[in-house]
């Protein structure tokens, strides 16, 4: 039986799971005039690590850090509320293409 599932790869999830945090820090920093170290704070908060024995793990990841950091910032039903951000920046999808994941 073949394994597709990528999070059970340590050392990809781990690179993941770093490039996650960042990019919500990130969204929360510049979208959300948060402090950046608490920012960091929050998204380890918010992506915690989790074993590979763990079934659900990498469930997270199925929404992109630009949702979860909206929802943070704005809450429920941001993108009627904020349409503007409705989707990912320019500079968003910058920093996440440098995240080379």
């Amino acid at each position: 039986m073949v394994n597709d599932n990528p999070w059970k790869d340590e050392k990809y999830y781990l690179k993941y799971l770093n490039s996650q945090r960042n990019l919500f820090a990130w969204c929360l920093a510049t979208y959300g005039d948060y402090l950046l170290e608490d920012a960091i704070h929050m998204a380890e908060n918010f992506y915690v690590y989790q074993s590979p024995e763990e079934p659900y793990r990498g469930l997270v990841f199925h929404d992109e850090p630009w949702h979860w950091a909206m929802l943070e910032i704005f809450g429920e039903h941001y993108w009627i509320s904020n349409p503007n951000f409705a989707q990912p920046s320019i500079e968003y999808l910058a920093k996440g293409k440098e995240q080379n994941i």
